[in-house]
């Protein structure tokens, strides 16, 4: 499986290049749009350096808070999906009848409520329903903004990953401990 798979990869680098070489091909101009790196590449502008900070030693750990080109992705999905989400509850209070990005939200919240809240959680599961909406939301902006030209996919980086499951972790204890 793991020999077809690269077997695969190196067709395609061949087919796209025509030579199969180190630094060079489809693949490599890719993988570098898609790693975190500490500067962001813009067009007309070129690359933007972003702040590194010294690594902070606690207790035989090294964390860095250097910000990285997936940091600031997830700032960006995250002001995003405050001014939509802000747009589209304005709208839904403006008037009965909601339309345009509003009702877009609506359709969306209604459809987890529906097909993923109830049948799943049942009626106590409700009170779960805008942090799951939230979740969704983030994780669908994080994802698109990969599709965006010169930007970044921030899931891809196993630390916001990771991130969100503990915050999942941690609502799922809380909520059975309640319980």
């Amino acid at each position: 499986m793991q020999e077809s798979i690269v077997s695969d990869s190196l067709r395609i680098a061949t087919e796209t290049t025509g030579k199969v070489e180190s630094g060079s091909g489809m693949f490599n101009e890719l993988f570098e749009h898609a790693h975190d790196s500490h500067e962001i590449e813009l067009p007309f502008i070129g690359h933007i350096h972003l702040p590194q900070f010294q690594p902070v030693h606690v207790v035989g750990m090294t964390i860095d808070f250097s910000i990285t080109k997936h940091v600031v992705f997830l700032w960006v999905a995250a002001v995003c999906l405050l001014v939509i989400a802000v747009s589209a509850a304005r709208k839904n209070t403006a008037s009965k009848v909601p339309h345009g990005i509003g009702n877009l939200i609506e359709m969306v919240v209604v459809f987890i409520r529906d097909e993923i809240v109830l049948p799943n959680m049942g009626t106590g599961g409700l009170r779960y329903l805008p942090y799951l909406v939230t979740t969704m939301f983030f994780i669908l902006i994080m994802n698109l903004m990969g599709m965006i030209p010169y930007g970044s996919t921030s899931t891809g980086n196993v630390n916001v990953t990771a991130g969100l499951a503990i915050i999942a972790f941690i609502m799922i204890q809380l909520s059975a401990i309640r319980a």
